[in-house]
């Protein structure tokens, strides 16, 4: 999690590191793609139903599950960066 409210404020190129470093090991641990997709069934939620399938990145924003603004939108524009860059750190 990054902590802060980035709708209008740049996030802190070491919260996108540190995102991009947590990520490449923890995915890593299970033998997942940074860079990947995922389909989740939901539990329900304010964006799906129950039981609904949902393709979702890999590495996603809370907004992506829930009718949410977070991660807000210049951490979201952001996240493509990570997930490449937490690919680069699995050597993919």
């Amino acid at each position: 999690a990054v902590l802060g409210s980035y709708g209008s404020t740049n996030p802190p190129a070491a919260a996108v590191t540190a995102v991009s470093k947590l990520t490449a090991w923890k995915l890593g641990l299970f033998g997942a793609n940074p860079k990947g997709k995922v389909t989740l069934v939901s539990g329900g939620s304010n964006k799906y139903k129950k039981g609904v399938k949902v393709k979702m990145n890999v590495i996603s924003g809370h907004r992506d599950g829930f009718a949410t603004e977070c991660p807000g939108a210049r951490l979201y524009k952001k996240l493509g960066t990570a997930r490449t860059s937490s690919a680069k750190l699995q050597g993919r």
